[in-house]
C-alpha cells in the first residue's frame, strides 16, 4: 500500500486502517503498523492542527417534562455569557405550554457573527389527564340523565363544593316538572288581544323521607398540566324538559381563562426566579 501523506501532524507511520472520515468532534482513527509495538490503534484528534476544518459541535434540543428537570439542565449548563453580554435567552409560551432556553441566540452587536439558535432546551409541559375530562362533563351541552351521571361520575374526584357520592345522588334522583299557562291582554285602542305564554319548571331530588338540594352551582379544582398548580373552576348545574318529559342537564363553566392565565404567571415567575434570568412571553 504506498505512503499517505498529510497535511497533518500525524504519527510517522504507514495507514493500513482508515474510520473513513473524521467524526462531528474532530478525530481520526489510525490503525499504524510500524509502531514500537508493532500494531497499534490511535484515535488522533486534529482540532488543534486544524480549528477552522470542522463546525462547532451542535448539541440540537433537549426537552424535559417537569420543572425541577428544567431548572438541574439549566443548572448543570449554564446560560452562556460574554462579559456582561448575555447572548442565551428565555421564551414561554402559553398556549404551547412551553418554555425554551435558546443557548446562542444574539450577540451584543447586531452585525457579528451569527447564532446557534438549534442549540435549546425545552421545558414541554403535558396536559394533565384530568383536563379532558374536565372539559368533557362541562362541555355546556345538554345531556340525558344517565349520560350526565356517567359524566359527573368520571369528574367526581375533581369537584370540591359537594362530597360525590352525594352529587351522584341528586343527579340520578332529580324529577322535574313544568307547567305552562297563556295569559291574553285586550289592546282597547284598537281592539287587538296579546297572548302571552309561560312556563314553569320545577324540579325535586332524593326521597321524600330525605330531600336533597338541588344545587345551582358545583365547584372543581383541576391543572392544566402536570406539574402544575390546580385552578378552581365554578360552572352552572342547569336543567330543562324536552320532548316528552325528558330531563336533561348541563354543567357550563363559568369564565375560567384568567386563572390559566394568572397560574402561568406564577410559574414562569417562579422559574425566572430560579434560575435568575429574565423570561420573555410569546404566547402566539
Amino acid at each position: 500500500m504506498p505512503e499517505i501523506t498529510s497535511p497533518l501532524n500525524l504519527p510517522d507511520a504507514r495507514v493500513i486502517a482508515d474510520s473513513g472520515s473524521a467524526n462531528p468532534d474532530g478525530q481520526i482513527v489510525v490503525v499504524t503498523a510500524n509502531g514500537t509495538a508493532g500494531l497499534e490503534y490511535n484515535v488522533i484528534d486534529v482540532r488543534g492542527e486544524a480549528p477552522d476544518a470542522f463546525p462547532p459541535r451542535a448539541a440540537g434540543n433537549r426537552t424535559v417534562t417537569d420543572q425541577a428537570s428544567f431548572i438541574h439542565e439549566v443548572s448543570d449548563r449554564p446560560l452562556i455569557t460574554t462579559g456582561s453580554n448575555v447572548r442565551s435567552t428565555v421564551w414561554a409560551n402559553r398556549n404551547r405550554g412551553t418554555v425554551k432556553v435558546v443557548y446562542d441566540d444574539h450577540q451584543a452587536d447586531a452585525t457579528s457573527d451569527y447564532a446557534d439558535r438549534l442549540d435549546t432546551l425545552t421545558l414541554q409541559f403535558v396536559e394533565h389527564p384530568d383536563w379532558p375530562r374536565f372539559l368533557k362533563a362541562a362541555d355546556a351541552q345538554f345531556h340525558d340523565q344517565e349520560t350526565f351521571a356517567d359524566l359527573i361520575e368520571s369528574v367526581g374526584h375533581l369537584i370540591t363544593s359537594h362530597p360525590a357520592a352525594e352529587l351522584m345522588e341528586i343527579v340520578g334522583s332529580i324529577r322535574a316538572s313544568s307547567k305552562g299557562s297563556f295569559e291574553s291582554k285586550p289592546n282597547r285602542a284598537n281592539g287587538s288581544m296579546t297572548f302571552t305564554y309561560s312556563e314553569e319548571v320545577s324540579a325535586k331530588a332524593g326521597t321524600r323521607s330525605r330531600p336533597l338540594e338541588i344545587p345551582t352551582e358545583v365547584t372543581f379544582n383541576v391543572a392544566r398540566f402536570e406539574d402544575y398548580p390546580e385552578i378552581e373552576i365554578t360552572c352552572w348545574l342547569r336543567f330543562r324538559i324536552r320532548g316528552e318529559g325528558e330531563l336533561s342537564l348541563t354543567l357550563v363553566p363559568q369564565p375560567y381563562e384568567h386563572r390559566i392565565q394568572a397560574s402561568w404567571i406564577d410559574v414562569v415567575e417562579h422559574l425566572a426566579d430560579t434560575i435568575e434570568h429574565p423570561i420573555y412571553a410569546a404566547n402566539l
